[in-house]
């Protein structure tokens, strides 16, 4: 699970991550933790990768409330989950379909209630998605629904099921929102969904209904990040 803190009080931040990291602990799961000081550095470097946001209500420069209505703007899905010292705040979470709202300062058998119920929020979400854009272009593709992506001519080619589709856009920048969800390259050209991966023999990779070539200097990583992902799930 990837989470976004979105938290200008660095005493404050740091309190939610360590009960962030404890209630995973205590409950064996993972997740990775992203803190944002500001809500235009949040905005700014926004992508579909996060599948929950603490978002601060009380920020300088521009407030939780703004920023989440222009979160809204760009990805309606994501659990979103607001935190303030002022009660009265926590109604403004409807306009922005908000999950729930923590009381600062936060008190871990508190928070632990609280974020049982919104992780299972966002594990019930519509599955996760990505947003590429390029100069001239827009897509957004289900992160489940992508078998691999190989870049072809300057192009990414995405292979879903039966379907193929191309887009300008490096495949750096691609990597950048998928290796997050479980993907990693199987060589310089092919970025695979390890989720998706029927079968690994010598050095060709069976994804979909394809078969790729693992290259010898990605081997090593590639299958680290497979069996990584292998005992998750």
């Amino acid at each position: 699970m990837n989470i976004a803190i979105v938290e200008d009080t660095d005493a404050d931040a740091e309190n939610l991550e360590s009960c962030i990291n404890r209630y995973m602990k205590e409950n064996n799961l993972c997740c990775t933790v992203k803190r944002f000081k500001d809500g235009m550095d949040f905005l700014d470097k926004y992508s579909s990768i996060y599948d929950l946001i603490f978002m601060d209500v009380d920020m300088p420069y521009k407030n939780g409330i703004n920023v989440s209505a222009k979160l809204r703007e760009i990805d309606e899905a994501v659990t979103l989950v607001f935190v303030t010292r002022l009660k009265q705040y926590a109604i403004d979470g409807y306009s922005v379909d908000a999950s729930d709202f923590l009381l600062k300062p936060i008190v871990y058998d508190v928070f632990a209630f609280h974020f049982k119920r919104v992780l299972e929020i966002a594990r019930n979400k519509v599955g996760a998605e990505i947003t590429l854009v390029s100069q001239n272009e827009k897509m957004r593709l289900k992160v489940n629904d992508i078998d691999f992506v190989e870049v072809k001519n300057h192009k990414c080619i995405f292979h879903t099921g039966d379907k193929v589709s191309e887009m300008w856009i490096t495949l750096k920048n691609v990597s950048e929102q998928l290796i997050p969800f479980g993907f990693a390259f199987c060589n310089s050209g092919y970025l695979v969904n390890l989720n998706h991966i029927k079968n690994i023999k010598d050095d060709m990779v069976y994804v979909g209904n394809d078969c790729l070539k693992m290259s010898r200097p990605r081997r090593k990583e590639f299958f680290k990040a497979f069996f990584d992902v292998s005992r998750r799930n």
